[in-house]
């Protein structure tokens, strides 16, 4: 049987119970698929965590990824590693927007449930630069290979072969 993002997940909450860590984990798989995805790869040159860009001037501004676009500029990402039953409010994403509409040219939201409130939609529905979103089912759809993830988290993430 092919594994799913959904058995990464479980993976993640067995390994990593706390949350807050689980999230911090989450964060480098992100960057990784981001970067091994045949689709994302085309869009972004490079993605790194935002600790590690170089182009960092401050501390934590709800940024945690950030990726270098193909065609030039920079996209701000935010990780979200919520349990998929949950719901995305609009303070999930206050910092993050308030940040990163001067500086970079497209927003993602990756997150692990497809569940946002009403308010949340609202709120992003028509920022400038717009904001994107990725979720679980967006992270079922990608070109990884999460069997082979499964069976080495250390390894570099690669992409299912091509039927």
């Amino acid at each position: 049987m092919t594994a799913t993002f959904g058995d990464v997940y479980a993976r993640l909450c067995e390994r990593w119970p706390n949350p807050q860590e689980r999230g911090r984990r989450f964060e480098p798989l992100v960057a990784r698929a981001l970067e091994t995805d045949r689709g994302f790869r085309e869009r972004f040159a490079r993605v790194w965590l935002w600790g590690e860009w170089p182009g960092r001037r401050s501390g934590d501004i709800g940024v945690d990824l950030v990726a270098e676009l193909r065609g030039g500029g920079l996209a701000a990402i935010q990780v979200k590693c919520y349990d998929p039953g949950s719901r995305i409010y609009e303070s999930d994403l206050a910092t993050f927007l308030a940040n990163t509409n001067a500086d970079f040219g497209e927003r993602l939201v990756v997150s692990t449930t497809p569940h946002w409130s009403a308010n949340a939609l609202a709120l992003i529905a028509n920022q400038r630069p717009p904001v994107q979103r990725l979720d679980l089912f967006g992270l079922e759809a990608t070109t990884i290979d999460w069997d082979r993830h499964l069976e080495d988290e250390t390894a570099p993430l690669a992409e299912r072969p091509r039927r």
